[in-house]
């Protein structure tokens, strides 16, 4: 269900110093913000059995970032989901890294909430059927539907082509065996600030890493995610009927007769009329045409 999560937390109100919560972390590299005379480190947690890794950074006044795509940390790939469970149990084995609860102290800044469909087709042949949304944009990039606004991340909606997504980046994510040669539609739902999230689950000012598995919640952020993919007007009647196998003949005549359907009866008997008035079809011709 949460294909990624961006947490943050002052390990300073907890009693803890950098270098305790860094201490259990692979440090991969040390800056400075010479305008804020900041110090960061930055670094990642590796899964030895998965081969993944999620990444954690704080800085010398108490902040502590954690990011994470639990699927991909727990199994390798986001293909399948990471049960509740098993997304508690990252963050359990994570508390225990850097010494202090996360559940109770730390900020949710953005989760992606996700599920995928098993297809008969590709996801971009569904595209054409799910229509403009009142008060969203709705745009394609990448072979991605989206909506929501292009220059916000508060609230992004997206349909994506999974098995395309796992050849990103050179491949890095193996398919599960029982999901091979299947289409695989995603649908989901990105809330990007606190104060969304804080929107969808109610009850708490502050959304906090804890809030996201009681089963309350769990229900209201499913409840929403279907909200917000029913809320996409679809058209539902298909004005082609392609199937498996047809022959060029086939495929030209459906679209012809799409194409005919959508100009319209009426469209096509003026243009079969100013054909007959330019001499361009007999009187027969022309009652063929018209079908009398």
């Amino acid at each position: 269900m949460y294909d990624w999560i961006h947490i943050t937390s002052n390990y300073e109100q907890q009693g803890y110093s950098l270098e305790q919560v860094m201490g259990n972390a692979m440090v991969t590299g040390e800056y400075k913000n010479y305008i804020s005379n900041t110090k960061w480190l930055n670094g990642k947690v590796t899964n030895v059995s998965s081969g993944r890794a999620l990444h954690i950074s704080a800085n010398d006044r108490g902040l502590l970032t954690i990011k994470v795509c639990p699927p991909k940390f727990i199994h390798g790939n986001n293909v399948q989901e990471a049960t509740l469970e098993e997304t508690l149990n990252l963050f359990s084995m994570l508390s225990n890294m850097v010494g202090y609860d996360l559940g109770d102290t730390s900020l949710v800044k953005s989760i992606d909430v996700t599920h995928t469909a098993l297809t008969d087709f590709k996801p971009v042949a569904y595209y054409p059927y799910l229509c403009n949304q009142q008060g969203e944009n709705r745009w394609t990039l990448n072979s991605t539907l989206y909506y929501g606004d292009k220059n916000s991340k508060t609230k992004q909606k997206k349909f994506y082509d999974k098995v395309k997504d796992t050849k990103k980046n050179g491949g890095k994510q193996d398919i599960p065996e029982k999901y091979k040669g299947q289409n695989m539609t995603r649908f989901e739902v990105g809330l990007g600030t606190n104060a969304q999230i804080s929107k969808i689950i109610g009850g708490c000012d502050i959304p906090v890493l804890g809030h996201l598995f009681t089963m309350e919640n769990v229900e209201k952020l499913h409840h929403y995610w279907q909200e917000e993919y029913n809320a996409i007007p679809k058209l539902t009647e298909l004005d082609t009927n392609f199937k498996k196998g047809m022959k060029q003949k086939g495929v030209q005549d459906e679209i012809i007769n799409a194409a005919l359907s959508a100009y319209g009866r009426l469209n096509i008997e003026e243009a079969i009329n100013h054909a007959a008035d330019m001499g361009a079809l007999s009187y027969s011709a022309k009652s063929r045409a018209l079908g009398k």
